[in-house]
């Protein structure tokens, strides 16, 4: 053989690899674009997928603000309307915590919608809270799930009418307030209208914290400042311009959960409302402060447990801007209308608005409430001056989780993917 033919056969097997060579890069090339069209199309179904959950949530929150009688038309985790919609389908759900719609008309309701194209399967989900009529507690200026206790010398009074759904010691105390219990009174010095064996009022349920939850901004409580053992909020300024521990919420709602551990609030001014979940004993209000609603349907205290309040120093019910070291009117926070730079203000130490305390309260120095108290249990400590005069702004447009019956609304920040 000679070298031309030689050369020649290397040639054509170098050709052959080559082509041999493009032939796979090709072939896997159009493996790649199936591949990829096939990714893309199961993205798309995802996605439409997604849009049809989505909107199986929204015909399900219309449908049951459509239908008065809902509660007794569907059944709990019930599958409704299975509807063609653009190749796909949609269904959705209504559910509640104990399985019964009719119950409790105060209880969140969880809408699920599923959505279906080819094996794309998505569900979404949301909360709404009614937002009907409000509930009984909001007509006093003070009403107790169970006792009132007052101590010795101490004094009641104001606008209003002080409710329990339990019984009312006086004790030693004076009551010049209008009074109703469920119960009975006992002892104790009662100057105003006293009425016994009342109807029982209706109260908050489990659900009560779930809009301020979902909507408010979360303090983590290794962020606030230990005295000792004690976490203690003092000298601060929280409004929806303001959050000293991070980020700031614009319905001025901030949530702590205490995990445990005592956390005291003085010599502070909160425009907006303070959510305090599992504080430790111990846990309150112990001096001056001021907390005012940033609505005057808001509440602006809400603990889920037990609480003290004084909002006084030496039974002086004032706020030193001096004492505070702090500037609690600046320009971004004015205190009625009025605004500075100085730390020469004097303001008034007390709650206004709507306070909510789910365990019992205790008065343990001179306190005034402009609004509503809603409380477990109620106790005044001896020689202790209670002042609460009712506002009735609550009960005319009852804020989030104070409201019972239809129409129900989507509680925002509550949208969420969920496992079909």
């Amino acid at each position: 053989m000679n070298s031309r033919t030689k050369c020649s056969g290397t040639v054509y097997i170098s050709v052959l690899c080559v082509a041999l060579i493009v032939g796979i890069m090709a072939s896997a090339a159009m493996s790649i674009v199936r591949v990829e069209r096939r990714v893309e199309a199961a993205h798309s179904d995802h996605q439409q997928a997604q849009i049809l959950a989505r909107s199986g949530v929204e015909f399900g929150v219309n449908w049951i603000n459509r239908h008065a009688a809902w509660r007794n038309a569907i059944l709990p985790d019930v599958a409704q309307t299975q509807n063609a919609w653009n190749d796909g389908t949609i269904s959705w759900d209504a559910s509640d915590t104990d399985g019964d719609f009719d119950d409790d008309l105060q209880d969140v309701i969880t809408v699920t919608g599923v959505g279906r194209l080819d094996e794309a399967t998505l569900a979404e989900q949301v909360l709404l809270m009614p937002t009907g009529a409000p509930i009984s507690c909001l007509e006093a200026a003070a009403c107790v799930a169970t006792n009132v206790h007052a101590g010795n010398a101490s004094i009641v009074n104001g606008t209003g009418l002080l409710t329990a759904n339990g019984e009312i010691d006086g004790s030693n105390a004076t009551f010049d307030i209008d009074v109703e219990t469920a119960s009975e009174v006992e002892d104790g010095n009662f100057t105003q209208t006293v009425t016994e064996d009342a109807s029982p009022r209706e109260l908050p349920n489990e659900h009560v914290f779930t809009y301020y939850q979902s909507t408010g901004t979360w303090i983590p409580i290794a962020s606030i400042p230990l005295d000792g053992s004690t976490r203690e909020i003092r000298g601060q300024l929280f409004s929806p311009a303001r959050n000293p521990y991070g980020r700031t919420n614009p319905e001025g709602i901030y949530v702590v959960d205490c995990l445990g551990e005592t956390l005291i609030v003085e010599q502070s001014r909160i425009v907006g409302t303070l959510v305090l979940l599992n504080p430790g004993a111990g846990s309150g209000i112990t001096s001056s402060a001021l907390l005012e609603p940033v609505a005057a349907n808001r509440p602006v205290l809400m603990v889920d447990g037990d609480f003290t309040l004084s909002t006084s120093t030496g039974n002086v019910e004032t706020l030193s801007e001096a004492t505070s070291g702090i500037n609690l009117n600046p320009a971004d926070t004015p205190y009625n209308g009025d605004d500075d730079s100085d730390i020469a203000d004097v303001l008034p130490s007390k709650l206004v608005g709507l306070v909510y305390i789910g365990g019992t309260t205790t008065f343990t120095g001179y306190t005034t409430v402009d609004g509503c108290l809603v409380t477990g249990a109620l106790y005044v400590n001896n020689s202790v001056r209670l002042r609460l005069n009712y506002d009735d702004q609550c009960f005319r447009n009852p804020p989030p989780g104070f409201a019972a019956g239809d129409p129900m609304e989507v509680i925002p920040g509550t949208w969420q993917r969920v496992a079909n």
